[in-house]
């Protein structure tokens, strides 16, 4: 279809005459009605383009108005052609419907078109000629725009439109520009060249230019739509609203992944194919080169190669059964060894023997013709072969032909350099070839063994009724859980791994053609090459069907384990025969006697056979079948099953169960019958023993006793003996019934117990002729009982009278008299014992007889009367007697070795047993026991002192003294007997005390030995200081210290004995020992208290003194540190040596030598803080440094990189400094905590001392921040504020943004009188910027960017209510006091200045860095404004609260608001008047807060000279001076 733009604006607006008469304008009305009329054409034939336009259906083109319709039309739809005089030649068909066209007439404002048509009542095609309107419309327009005017005076001169044409940029404006002005503006239509994309495809992208200056592809765009002119191309008109919408559509397209990115894809397309053409024409020049089958020479012999080699994998690896086979495990193996692998082992050596031979042939005719001698130049090389060719010459010219011609002779030397060149690199190709025939060798070897793999996986994986290769496995039953296979699945699969690796091993092994001694001389260095084996192995296809083939044969175990779960019912005989038949068997060994003919029926009963015997059918009430026969049973139904590529043989499983089965019956058989016979015999034996005991007839009463006892007894085991004949009778009916015959011996035996119908036996069975024998010997028994019962009791009688016999004579004679001898006593007793005991058994005799009587035995009173008589008689001699011996061993034993417990322990126990038998006999005998034992009891407190072990010869020297004897050594060895012959019991109280003092110094003496032990191996610990090798401290004292002091306390007790505290010998001996241990341990506790104090402060002071800077600027102090600090090593290396703390502790003069050096100590001490202290007067913010912390920046002043780690304490957020070098010698910026850098405004040296330049760099850093300061307040006026908050450090920020708040809102305020609504508006305004803040926050921010910008947001919020307060207290003066109170930031005299009130400050310029702020409540503001208001009149504040209320983080927020330096200080009652002073001087110098947090802590005593402290610097601030006196010292 073609899409139609009017053009009647292009017209000039003064009318003008056509050819045809009339007014161009009217012409055009005309051609416009007749192109209304044209609406459709047919499409066929191309007359005008020949053969290039194929034949297309009638289409029907409806007629669409781009005015009307733009939406609808096509993309990319060019439809309208402007057709020019100039175009006609070149014109070409529509861009989307091609039309076929006639010739052109010479009239050029028409054009005739053909088209067949049908007619539209008779159907016949009729030919008719149109005229486009279209074409001669265009034509109209151009020949009126071309021709000239008439006359000067038709002349109409266009506006200036340059001015408008130049504030347009793009298509997009131009548009923009005709569809708001249309054909109203001065401009009528715009050239536009395509915008410069490079290499992007941007059709729609054009820009304006001036006339003139389009390029010969341009465009042109009206109100009426868009004109593309290109050369030698028709020219393309569209509407602006076409032209846009395809425009957008466009963009639309391009933004798709696949037309975006589709230029560069092609590109790309087109560079891999080029990369990939070039490289294969680069392979296919080398392959030209070095390909062997394209040279003569390798050809050949390389096809009879690869024939031999095709051999090598043909050769068969693995044997295959012609018919089905089934295999052992071992079977397999052997056979594939000896029927494949030999053979196939004697093949691989034929061929590769083959490929040897030719391709040594091929080495030699190769290396023959080029072999040449060493020739270096050209001349040689040519004489050579011209020898060569003149030798080979002569031989064929020998025929008289003609010489060849010098052209001729000179080509054949060139062909022959030729062919010499081509042998040379040929030669050279050698090692190629070779290598090439191995691998061609390895490749088939290879080839050969993976296609082996693959066919047997192939053999292996065939149907059930295809398999020609079958493993057979047995079934065993392994206790009761365990069916295992035999061979097992392991088995199988490493035989089948056994076969493959032996495969491998044989086609590794076949001798590789690069390894043969002829053919190695053509490397140049020994030839290295892949191991077959090797590559097999580790192929993924191998190791694929070798996966395959396991899976393949762990699922057929796995179901042939599925299937031999059928095999299961048989496990219970496996069970049977191989674990609770042995269990049964090994019982019936242990306890044959317990075996019972059920036994027997349970393993060989068959219900059949019975009731055969029984003449019965077989009910449900017989016996069940016996296990043996059972199993046997259950045998019929093994047979083998196939499963996969096993064979489950059950043949096995079913001869060993039958074997033991058959000799478990066996066994059973026999041990029934011997079981019977033993029986029989014992029991014909036990009945004939029976029967003779009841035909005894005794006439005594000791026999008749006998005689009852024996008839009970048979009569209770007759019973028994009667069910044993009835289980011997069922053991030989079931041998009967099992078919197994006794011998006629053991016949013989059972008819003479039990009998029977086939009894060879005519007699009674003994069975029951031991029935009426018992009967007989019952009535016998009856018959004769009351005559033996009189007997009895005659015999009574005399037992009781030799009783009372018996008791008589304990009662009198030497038994109850004190004068008889013990001994003698004794010895008569025992004979008395004889008596009673024989009596005894008498007695014991009679009752059991009147029990078999049946009649009630005797009490027998007089019996236990007697033999408690005897036995208080026997415990009173023998207690006597032993009395008196153990009183004689007691004096005849020197009294050294009497044990005195002993002695008392055994005094009174004869005591208690003497009074004891005194209360039961009460004679004469137990009255002289008892008072033996109580006189040696009294004299017992004696004698247990005599016997103290602790008696020394001074104390017998003292009670011998006191009896008022002489005493020598040489009556040392006394025993009790000795010491009654001087009379010493006779002074209980003399030796009480001696004995007693002797113990109790025995104890002192015995403390101070147990502690000399403990102290004997008591030793330091010691370890190595720090990183040194051979300088030790003292380990931990605690043990020591803990053992001291426990000790001393124990002294002390000691001291205060009155063992130690009397005057004779042995208390002044004590005293002397136990004053030497307590000066021992206390000069031990002296030495020690210095000793760690010297250690303690030696280790701090090492530290420092290892530093030579320190050194240098300490000179005199570092001699007497080193004098102690050479004593202290002596002091450790003696404790190493020694180690004993006693003997180290009290060598002489120790003592005095800790308290020197400890002294020296304090000395350098306290002069090294005096030199600490020039140090912080010179740069205070060291006073908020530990000496330790000062100390280590002071003791290597040459590396600047140690005071980073204390920055923070000195400044308030200052991490780390940031130097420009290396060398650390320039510090160019500081780092704060959260990481932002700030640049200084000049390079600080870090040279001189680290006070010094540290001092520079607090300067620097006030300094610095005023800078930026001063930057951020311009920038405040040149960026945008979302921008300029990332411009200048934080805390400038931060500041500036208060003092734009308070210009801004102080300006509203005063506005208020003028404009009521100037604070409101301000709130507005105000607000209206937080929310553009936080609109960056939601931007993707870095950690820094993010906290500015949301503490920002925090102190926004804040301000703004505060405008809020304003608003409500209906504030209008910048007096008021709503204003007043708020903390107020100016920008004065290019500083910062603060209000707070009437109070003013100077911001501080701290280094802040990029922290939070509080969020600030009326409780904070109430608090500021107290705090601020006591610094205004030089006071401390001291906010009161809870814990946990903020009074700190308020303090510290408010010295950030201010930039102070905030010092927070935990105190505690170790707080002291010195560390309070060094900290207020630090605060007064520095200009720093501090913030004292639980200051009610402090000590009332050190808070009262607090109070003086702070009072002294309040005053000297309040009158303005710079200096004062402090503590002693100048604070400036």
């Amino acid at each position: 279809s073609y899409s139609f733009c009017t053009l009647l604006e292009w017209l000039p607006n003064t009318p003008q005459k056509m050819e045809g008469g009339g007014t161009s304008k009217q012409l055009l009305e005309k051609r416009l009605k007749e192109r209304q009329q044209f609406t459709s054409c047919s499409i066929g034939t191309s007359m005008a383009r020949g053969k290039t336009i194929q034949e297309k259906k009638s289409v029907k083109v409806p007629f669409r108005d781009p005015a009307t319709d733009p939406i609808n039309t096509p993309l990319y739809h060019f439809q309208v052609q402007e057709v020019f005089e100039h175009d006609i030649p070149n014109m070409t068909a529509p861009s989307v419907a091609t039309t076929a066209k006639t010739p052109i007439s010479d009239v050029p404002m028409a054009r005739r078109v053909r088209s067949i048509q049908k007619d539209g009542y008779s159907g016949i095609p009729t030919t008719m000629t149109y005229t486009d309107p279209d074409e001669v419309l265009m034509n109209s327009i151009q020949f009126a725009a071309s021709r000239r005017p008439k006359s000067e005076s038709q002349i109409v001169v266009a506006p200036d439109d340059v001015q408008e044409i130049m504030q347009l940029k793009t298509a997009e404006d131009v548009i923009a520009f005709f569809s708001k002005a249309g054909n109203s503006s001065t401009v009528k239509f715009v050239y536009l060249n395509r915008a410069q994309q490079g290499l992007l495809f941007r059709p729609y992208d054009l820009e304006v230019v001036m006339r003139g200056k389009q390029e010969p592809e341009h465009f042109c765009i009206s109100a009426s739509g868009c004109v593309h002119i290109k050369p030698d191309h028709p020219s393309e008109v569209v509407s602006l609203a076409e032209w846009m919408r395809e425009c957008t559509l466009f963009n639309v397209l391009t933004r798709i992944h696949f037309f975006k990115n589709y230029l560069v894809g092609k590109s790309f397309t087109q560079w891999r194919r080029n990369v990939r053409f070039r490289l294969y024409c680069q392979t296919r020049r080398r392959l030209c080169k070095n390909f062997f089958l394209s040279k003569q020479t390798f050809a050949s012999t390389l096809s009879e190669l690869h024939k031999c080699s095709y051999e090598l994998s043909t050769i068969p690896l693995v044997y295959y059964p012609e018919i089905k086979e089934t295999y052992t495990h071992d079977k397999f193996k052997e056979e594939q060894a000896t029927l494949c692998r030999t053979p196939a082992e004697l093949e691989f050596r034929s061929s590769m023997d083959k490929m040897e031979h030719k391709l040594l042939k091929l080495c030699e005719n190769v290396t023959q013709r080029a072999n040449v001698p060493d020739l270096t130049t050209q001349e040689s090389l040519e004489q050579y072969l011209l020898a060569n060719a003149t030798a080979s010459g002569k031989e064929k010219g020998k025929g008289g032909k003609r010489m060849k011609s010098m052209v001729d002779a000179q080509a054949e030397q060139q062909e022959r350099m030729r062919m010499l060149k081509r042998a040379m690199v040929e030669h050279s190709m050698l090692d190629s070839f070779i290598r090439l025939a191995d691998y061609i060798a390895a490749e088939n070897l290879f080839k050969n063994a993976l296609c082996c793999f693959h066919k047997f996986h192939q053999v292996l994986s065939l149907p059930e009724a295809e398999k020609i290769i079958m493993f057979q496995i047995t079934i065993t039953f392994q206790g009761e859980e365990d069916l295992v296979f035999v061979p097992s699945e392991k088995e199988i699969l490493d035989t089948y791994a056994a076969v493959m690796d032996e495969i491998i091993h044989l086609v590794g092994q076949v001798t590789r053609l690069i390894y043969i001694r002829d053919v190695k001389i053509h490397f140049a260095s020994p030839p290295k090459t892949f191991s077959v084996g090797s590559a097999i192995r580790h192929d993924f296809r191998y190791n694929l069907l070798k996966k395959r083939t396991c899976q393949l044969i762990t699922t057929d175990f796995a179901a042939a384990f599925e299937q031999a779960k059928l095999y299961e019912s048989y496990r219970k005989w496996f069970i049977f025969v191989d674990v609770e038949w042995k269990e049964v068997e090994a019982r019936w060994e242990a306890e044959p006697d317990e075996l019972t003919p059920e036994e027997f029926e349970r393993y060989i009963h068959d219900p059949k056979q019975s009731s055969a015997k029984d003449h019965k059918e077989p009910t449900q009430t017989n016996k069940p079948m016996g296990k043996v026969k059972q199993a046997l049973g259950d045998l019929d139904a093994l047979f083998n099953r196939p499963q996969g590529i096993l064979l489950v043989n059950s043949n096995k499983l079913r001869t060993t169960l039958q074997e033991k089965l058959d000799d478990i019956m066996g066994k059973v058989r026999k041990k029934l019958l011997e079981v019977a016979r033993k029986r029989t015999t014992e029991l014909v034996a036990d009945i004939q023993n029976k029967m003779r005991q009841l035909l005894a007839r005794p006439t005594t009463l000791q026999a008749f006793a006998a005689f009852v006892q024996s008839l009970n007894e048979i009569r209770e085991e007759s019973q028994t003996v009667m069910a044993r004949c009835d289980d011997i009778q069922r053991l030989y009916e079931i041998a009967d019934i099992n078919g197994i015959k006794p011998t006629l011996d053991e016949q013989g035996r059972k008819d003479l117990l039990i009998g029977g119908p086939n009894s060879q036996v005519h007699t009674t069975p003994l069975r029951d002729q031991f029935v009426e024998y018992i009967q007989q010997a019952g009535d016998f028994k009856i018959n004769n009982l009351k005559v033996m019962s009189a007997n009895l009791e005659n015999y009574i009688d005399i037992a009781n009278e030799e009783l009372l016999a018996t008791m008589a004579i304990l009662d009198h004679g030497d038994y109850v008299s004190s004068h008889a001898e013990s001994r003698d006593v004794l010895a008569q007793l025992a004979g008395v014992d004889d008596t009673i005991k024989t009596i005894e058994q008498k007695v014991k005799m009679y009752t059991d007889y009147q029990r078999l009587f049946d009649t009630t035995p005797s009490e027998w009173t007089n019996l236990a009367a007697i033999k408690e008589t005897y036995q208080k008689r026997f415990d009173l001699w023998s207690t006597y007697d032993k009395f008196m011996e153990q009183r004689h061993v007691w004096e005849s034993e020197e009294i050294k070795d009497v044990d005195d417990q002993q002695l008392k322990e055994r005094i009174e126990d004869f005591f208690r047993k003497a009074h004891k038998l005194h209360k039961d006999v009460g004679d004469e005998v137990s009255d002289l026991l008892l008072e033996s034992v109580t006189e040696e009891r009294k004299n017992l407190p004696v004698m247990i002192d005599l016997c103290n072990k602790d008696m020394q010869f001074e104390h017998w020297e003292e009670i011998f003294k006191g009896m008022g004897k002489a005493y020598g050594p040489e009556k040392d060895h006394f025993t009790l007997s000795s010491l009654r012959t001087y009379k010493v019991f006779e002074h209980r109280d003399l030796v009480a005390e001696v004995s007693g003092k002797a113990k109790g110094q025995a104890g002192v003496k015995k403390v101070i030995q147990q502690l000399k032990e403990v102290w004997d191996t008591t030793e330091f610990v010691t370890k190595l200081h720090r990183d040194s090798k051979d300088v030790f401290i003292l380990g931990d004292l605690t043990e020591v210290l803990e053992r001291l002091e426990e000790h001393q306390l124990t002294i002390q007790t000691q001291q205060a004995s009155r063992y130690a505290s009397g005057e004779d010998v042995s208390a002044k001996n004590i005293r002397k020992l136990v004053d030497e241990w307590d000066h021992n341990l206390s000069t031990v506790s002296d030495v020690l208290d210095e000793w760690v104090q010297l250690q303690k402060s030696w280790m701090y002071l090492e530290f420092i003194f290892s530093s030579d800077d320190i050194k240098k600027q300490l000179h005199e102090e570092s001699k007497l540190f080193a004098q102690v600090d050479r004593d202290y090593k002596e002091l450790m290396n003696k404790c190493r040596t020694r180690r004993n703390v006693i003997a180290v502790c009290c060598d002489p003069g120790q003592l005095e030598v800790l308290k020197e050096d400890n002294r020296i100590l304090d000395e350098v001490q306290k002069r090294l803080e005096d030199y600490l202290e020039t140090k912080r007067q010179l740069f205070p913010r060291f006073y908020f440094l530990s000496n330790d912390e000062l100390l280590e920046i002071l003791s290597d002043v040459r590396n600047p990189h140690k005071v980073q780690p204390h920055l923070h304490k000195c400044f308030d957020n200052m991490k780390r400094i940031i130097f420009n070098n290396e060398d650390a010698t320039e510090v160019s910026a500081m780092a704060s905590n959260e990481g932002e850098e700030v640049k200084f405004n000049e390079i600080v040296e870090t040279k001189g001392n680290v006070e010094t330049w540290l001092g520079k760099i607090e300067l620097t850093m006030k300094e610095s921040l005023l800078m930026h300061m001063t930057m951020c307040h311009q920038g405040y006026f040149k960026w945008q504020r979302s921008e300029w908050f990332f411009q200048f450090p934080a805390q400038c920020i931060l500041c500036i943004d208060m003092v734009m708040w308070t210009f801004e809102t102080a300006e509203a305020i005063t506005k208020q009188a003028e404009d009521p609504n100037s604070l409101s508006n301000y709130v507005s305004s105000y607000t209206s910027q937080i929310h553009d803040t936080v609109e960056v926050v939601k931007q993707d921010l870095d950690k820094l960017r993010r906290m500015i910008v949301n503490t920002i947001i925090v102190m926004d919020v804040h301000n703004r209510d505060m405008i809020k307060h304003l608003v409500s207290e209906n504030v209008s003066k910048v007096t008021d006091f709503a204003w007043s109170m708020q903390l107020r930031y100016y920008w004065t005299n290019q500083n910062v200045s603060i209000w707070h009130c009437t109070a003013e400050f100077t911001y501080g310029y701290e280094y802040l860095g990029n922290q939070m702020r509080l969020v600030i409540t009326p409780l904070t503001d109430r608090a500021f404004l107290t705090c601020t208001g006591a610094l205004a009149m030089n006071l401390g504040a001291a906010p009161q609260g809870p814990a946990g209320t903020g009074k700190t983080e308020s303090v510290k927020d408010l010295g950030k608001g201010l930039a102070r330096q905030v010092v927070v200080f935990n105190c505690s009652d170790g707080i002291n008047v010195s560390t309070m002073a060094q900290f207020f001087s630090g605060l007064a110098q520095a200009g720093a807060w501090a913030c004292f947090d639980e200051f009610n802590r402090i000590d009332l005593e050190v808070l009262s000279v607090v109070a003086m402290q702070m009072l002294t610097i309040t005053t000297n601030l309040s009158q303005n001076n710079d200096t004062c006196e402090f503590d002693g010292h100048r604070l400036s």
